[in-house]
């Protein structure tokens, strides 16, 4: 587990780093001429002070990549009644 502000993140290393690489890509915090953040971006807030975002984030990132494998896969899906 990793803290990340009054959070902690139960991914690895690896998936916090992608997930703060995300953020400053589309961080939109406000800055003083000294390069201080004088204002959070809601991204920020959320990531630093709400630990059920931060979880439904690390939920939403491993079923995004179950239901990619299941978009692409190419065998059949079995449906109810035996019909492919």
């Amino acid at each position: 587990m990793n803290a990340v502000g009054n959070v902690l993140f139960h991914g690895t290393n690896s998936e916090r780093d992608e997930l703060l690489r995300a953020l400053a890509r589309n961080c939109e915090c406000a800055h003083d001429p000294s390069g201080a953040v004088t204002v959070s971006c809601p991204g920020h807030r959320s990531l630093m002070d709400s630990q059920s975002y931060v979880d439904h984030l690390e939920f939403a990132r491993t079923l995004r990549d179950q239901l990619r494998q299941g978009e692409w896969s190419t065998r059949p899906t079995h449906r109810p009644g035996g019909k492919p």
